[in-house]
């Protein structure tokens, strides 16, 4: 939420967030979506 409010920058930090919030994301997604999906 935070992070689209900041422009990108090549800073170390941002960019670990910016990772961290991909992982996190990631893993709702196959939480939330395929294993959903299997149970269709």
């Amino acid at each position: 939420m935070i992070e689209r409010t900041i422009p990108d920058k090549p800073n170390s930090k941002n960019q670990k967030y910016r990772k961290s919030e991909k992982l996190l994301k990631d893993k709702m997604d196959w939480k939330g979506g395929k294993n959903n999906e299997s149970y269709r």
